[in-house]
């Protein structure tokens, strides 16, 4: 396999502790040093973790390859995209704060933005970004804002929400 020249280029100062480990592992202690590593999966693997803090380049003397290959990341949609049954309840083309059941039946927007104020018959509060829901028996009820409200637990789990693992444990050890 083919010799990589490693050259840190940037202080680990304020770094993560991992990012340093990584670092010390590629025998790298301050900026300007350099070390001939084997390329291979696993320095491709510790490049990733500090593409920002180093240059690689062939060792025969080529030219850097200008910085390490940065982390590859799938374009992630955001989760409530990905797995809710948002509705349109209005009809204006955008799901939206003025969707009175942005999740389908049973379901309810915030009023007026704030999520202390709880619509008659809707208890159970949800977060749209973990898509969790916490009815009245979650520890996390009191100190959870809601960001959507559902009639029951149903209403939750058909537009894709669940309970906290904390309380499905709690649930079954009390069963």
């Amino acid at each position: 396999m083919a010799q990589k020249k490693i050259t840190q280029i940037k202080s680990s100062i304020g770094c993560k502790p991992k990012q340093r480990g990584t670092l010390r592992a590629l025998g790298l202690r301050g900026i300007g040093q350099s070390n001939v590593i084997e390329d291979g999966p696993v320095l491709q693997g510790m490049l990733s973790r500090v593409p920002h803090l180093v240059t690689v380049s062939d060792d025969d003397g080529s030219a850097p390859a200008a910085k390490a290959p940065a982390k590859k990341t799938a374009a992630a949609k955001p989760k409530s995209e990905a797995t809710s049954k948002v509705v349109d309840s209005d009809a204006d083309g955008v799901v939206n704060a003025a969707d009175a059941s942005p999740y389908g039946d049973g379901s309810h927007a915030l009023i007026d933005g704030d999520p202390d104020i709880m619509p008659e018959g809707f208890p159970i509060k949800g977060n749209a970004e973990s898509k969790l829901y916490h009815n009245e028996d979650s520890s996390f009820y009191g100190r959870t804002k809601a960001e959507v409200w559902f009639a029951n637990d149903e209403a939750a789990e058909a537009a894709g929400f669940s309970k906290p693992p904390s309380q499905l444990a709690k649930e079954e050890a009390s069963s």
